[in-house]
C-alpha cells in the first residue's frame, strides 16, 4: 500500500513540475488557486457566501481531487513543438481541436478545467457530512 501511495505522490510531483513549467506559476500561486477553488466549490454546494469550517477530511479529499484534475489537464495537452500546444476540452473529451495561443490562453484553459461545478467532482458523502457537522457546530457556538 505504501508503494502505491509513493507512486501517487511521485506522479503528483511530476504533474506539479509540468504545470509550473507550462503555466509559469509559482507554488504559492498554484496553492492559492486550489485554496480559493475549495471555497468556491463549497459555495456552489451549500449556496451561501458563509466562511466554511472546512474539515481535515475535506482538505485531504480536496487535495486529491485537485491533483486528479491537474493530471487530467496535463493529459489533455498535446505538444506539437515548443510553441504549438493543442488541448482537449474537458467537455469534449474525444477532440483535440483547440490550438492554444499563448500563455494567457493556456492559463484560461487551466482555470476552465478547475471550474467548481458540483458535477465535475467526485463528492464523497462522508466529506460533505463532516463539513455539515462542522457548520452546525459553529452555528450552535455562535448562538450560545
Amino acid at each position: 500500500m505504501e508503494r502505491i501511495k509513493d507512486r501517487v505522490r511521485q506522479n503528483e510531483q511530476v504533474t506539479r513540475i509540468t504545470l509550473k513549467r507550462l503555466l509559469k506559476y509559482s507554488d504559492e500561486e498554484l496553492n492559492t488557486m486550489a485554496f480559493d477553488g475549495a471555497y468556491e466549490y463549497m459555495r456552489k454546494i451549500f449556496g451561501t457566501e458563509e466562511h466554511f469550517p472546512l474539515t481535515t477530511e475535506f482538505w485531504a479529499w480536496w487535495r486529491r481531487e485537485w491533483a486528479s484534475i491537474d493530471a487530467a489537464f496535463v493529459d489533455a495537452l498535446r505538444l506539437f513543438g515548443p510553441n504549438e500546444i493543442h488541448i482537449r476540452d474537458r467537455d469534449e473529451p474525444n477532440k483535440y481541436t483547440y490550438l492554444v495561443n499563448g500563455l494567457a490562453e493556456l492559463r484560461t484553459w487551466y482555470a476552465h478545467y478547475h471550474e467548481a461545478t458540483v458535477d465535475n467532482r467526485h463528492v464523497r458523502k462522508d466529506v460533505v457530512d463532516a463539513v455539515r457537522k462542522a457548520i452546525i457546530y459553529n452555528i450552535k457556538v455562535k448562538v450560545s
